[in-house]
């Protein structure tokens, strides 16, 4: 079989005014662990979205496995082995670990998932990679680093030979970033290729095999991690971007081979400010003579510049520069007359800046640019720290969300409880609130089919005969008739709880973050209590109309919803649902 496992023969993409790659040549051995360094827009993530299918390339090819394609679809990427692993994780929070891994490949017995079966799979899989990690817990539950494991787990029991690291350790702690280390080390063993995107170059040289350069779109260069040093991979990384960045106006790379001194004569001779490079080509050669000889020629240096000084025309008296030459000032002079230099600048509108043993002026506009130039990376700082704050605050708000949904039954059977006035209507209720806790604290142990892009989930329990029972339906607003969230919790196939809600997402007349909320309490198919929107009590209002409408409808919509799943107490789990 052939060493290499990818090769891509001039890859090029283009968007309308952007060459994002521009006729990459690049190739990946088997088994290996491949780095792909590169600054932000050097073309990594653009590679990443064609190997994938996400993207189609403008031209070239594409050969995987000795197979050769024009463009891969996410399918055919899919087929082939290839995953990927980005920042970001796509795991659902208060899924299991065994779910997570099997997510959107569920085992099944007819519809219904099988979760032992998978979770069974999950520790097989976990032992062969020699992780201990408790595949019945919620990913929300796990670290951060054990999060990063279980995509790997994703990708593994896909039966994939190529992975793609996306910065995966860049959320990861250095204790973390030694145990995800550990796995990648088992992969190859396993004679997985992975393919490894980072800027922390010290990772590069612990892990990797080879190391790949992008820049600007292109291919760089590929060289073995052993026979490249730090300093190297920096100066092919930035090279190809170095006169981008001096007509940019930023500091360039020092070069990787050059001593401190030679370093600085460089960058000197490069910099993009005048005032801070050499004033003439004499001066560069006597900078690099000093860097050859190891020393100064004071004489050579006070000459030239006496020289430099006297033919200045209309500037500086020749007479007052002999005069100057021949008697030195003192010190404490010299201080005076920079200051008063210094003042005078300032009511002019200038600034002097002292170079090279020279007094320049430097109009108010240079200094207000530079001084511009100094604000701007700390006005991104503050907006790049600013949108972290909004997607963190997001984050925390979804999870919140997703866990009222558990507690909202409880806290409501319990306050009605409460509130019950009668003892027989009391003891009805503490029975509903018995039920409902048991359904709420295990409804993500139950098995479930639908999702809220159907506009329904049902939440299922398969009994020990093999049938199965309805625990609760959940109700979208784009499903529901009313436009509003509708929760069904059945005991024994039977009604006892619906919660019907909105918010401002459903209603325009709902102020953000309120709700409005109704809830109903069954016994044996009979309402015995509503409680409206204005958290105002009915008990038993046979009599009252809206009481009994009310009552009504919500138990038919619950019998129409359960008897859609088409679920009998004596049916079978192979034909228990259409």
């Amino acid at each position: 079989m052939d060493d290499i496992i990818l090769r891509v023969k001039d890859i090029c993409k283009y968007y309308p005014g952007v060459k994002a790659l521009d006729g990459v040549n690049f190739e990946v051995k088997r088994g290996e662990v491949h780095a792909i360094c590169g600054e932000n827009g050097a073309g990594k993530s653009t590679f990443i979205k064609i190997l994938t299918g996400a993207n189609e390339p403008t031209s070239g090819t594409i050969e995987f496995n000795g197979k050769e394609y024009a463009k891969l679809t996410p399918k055919q990427s899919m087929e082939l082995g290839i995953s990927v692993i980005y920042q970001e994780f796509s795991l659902i929070p208060y899924l299991s670990v065994a779910e997570n891994i099997f997510y959107g490949r569920e085992i099944k017995k007819g519809i219904i998932r099988d979760i032992a079966a998978m979770e069974k799979q999950a520790k097989e899989l976990c032992k062969e990679m020699g992780v201990d990690i408790d595949v019945h817990k919620r990913v929300c539950d796990l670290g951060i680093a054990y999060q990063q494991i279980v995509e790997i787990l994703k990708a593994v029991s896909k039966k994939s030979e190529f992975i793609i690291m996306d910065e995966p350790t860049a959320p990861l702690t250095v204790k973390e970033t030694a145990v995800f280390f550990k796995i990648i080390q088992k992969l190859k063993q396993d004679h997985v290729t992975i393919i490894f995107i980072s800027h922390r170059l010290e990772e590069v040289f612990e892990i990797c095999d080879r190391v790949s350069v992008f820049c600007d779109g292109k291919y760089i260069v590929s060289k073995d991690v052993q026979d490249i040093t730090k300093k190297q991979l920096i100066t092919y990384r930035d090279k190809e971007n170095a006169l981008n960045k001096r007509m940019a106006g930023e500091k360039l790379p020092r070069p990787a081979e050059a001593g401190d001194a030679f370093a600085e004569v460089i960058l000197k001779a490069c910099a993009f400010d005048r005032e801070e490079r050499y004033a003439n080509a004499e001066e560069f050669r006597e900078a690099l003579e000093r860097v050859k000889t190891g020393s100064s020629s004071a004489k050579t240096v006070h000459v030239r510049k006496t020289q430099e000084l006297e033919h200045a025309p209309g500037k500086i008296n020749p007479q007052k520069v002999q005069h100057k030459s021949q008697q030195r000032t003192p010190q404490k002079d010299r201080k005076q007359a920079i200051q008063q230099s210094q003042m005078k600048a300032e009511t002019e509108g200038t600034v002097i800046v002292r170079k090279n043993n020279q007094e320049r002026p430097l109009s108010a506009k240079k200094a207000k640019k530079r001084a511009k130039k100094k604000f701007e990376p700390l006005v991104a700082a503050v907006i790049i720290m600013f949108a972290a704050v909004c997607v963190i605050v997001g984050v925390f708000i979804w999870l919140l969300r997703e866990n009222a949904e558990l507690q909202r039954l409880k806290q409501s059977v319990t306050e009605t409880v409460q509130t019950a006035e009668s003892k027989q209507l009391q003891e009805t209720l503490e029975k509903i609130q018995t039920q409902a806790t048991e359904i709420s604290d295990n409804l993500n142990d139950y098995s479930w089919i639908g999702s809220e892009e159907d506009g329904k989930i049902s939440y299922l329990k398969q009994l020990d005969d093999g049938s199965w029972q309805v625990r609760k339906i959940l109700i979208y607003p784009s499903l529901s008739k009313d436009n509003q969230y509708e929760e069904y919790y059945y005991w024994k196939n039977e009604l006892f709880f619906a919660y019907i809600w909105s918010d401002s997402s459903t209603s325009g007349d709902i102020k953000e973050g309120q709700q409005k909320i109704d809830r109903y309490y069954y016994d044996d198919g009979k309402l015995v209590r509503w409680i409206d929107e204005n958290n105002r009590c009915h008990d038993n209002e046979t009599n009252n109309d809206e009481y009994v409408s009310r009552g009504e409808k919500y138990l038919n919509r619950a019998e129409e919803y359960k008897n859609e799943l088409n679920l009998s107490s004596d049916s079978s789990s192979e034909n228990s649902a259409s």
